[in-house]
């Protein structure tokens, strides 16, 4: 019973994601007073992971596992005259890349990624041969992105 119970917290711990939203919000009239009123609300919002409050132009980022908590969730959470809508979520995912042997390939992974429509963010490390990608979910996947990098380099 024990075993059965380790797998399955180890499978639901694969499937859990975090995923990062940016959310519009109307109503802040200060960059003191009214960002730190939401701040307060969303570090004990619980299932948030990470979130910062942009007061200059009106954007929330927050940082939460799907699984422990819901976009409407949070936004219900802040109470009057605040107002959050969604505007993207994204994904950050990474992976270990085979093949790497100079910053040359380095370069051409880059290269490969350049262009695609709906990666925010991504990064090659060299040292580790790993790449870090951040990607819109509503714009593109994260097989679509791999696609884009050349077949000599094993993902």
């Amino acid at each position: 019973m024990r075993k059965i119970f380790i797998i399955v917290f180890g499978i639901s711990f694969l499937f859990s994601i975090s995923t990062n939203k940016v959310y519009n919000i109307e109503g802040m009239m200060c960059g003191v007073g009214c960002a730190n009123k939401i701040s307060s609300i969303l570090k004990v919002l619980d299932g948030v992971e990470e979130f910062s409050v942009d007061f200059e132009n009106s954007k929330v980022e927050v940082l939460f596992d799907d699984e422990n908590l819901t976009s409407k969730k949070v936004i219900n959470a802040l109470p009057s005259p605040y107002k959050m809508t969604l505007i993207k979520e994204t994904i950050s995912k990474e992976y270990a890349v085979g093949g790497i042997t100079c910053m040359g390939c380095v370069h051409n992974i880059n290269n490969s990624l350049v262009d695609v429509e709906g990666l925010e963010n991504y990064n090659m490390d060299f040292e580790e041969s790993l790449l870090w990608i951040e990607y819109d979910i509503d714009k593109t996947d994260d097989q679509k992105i791999i696609s884009k990098i050349p077949e000599k380099f094993k993902l």
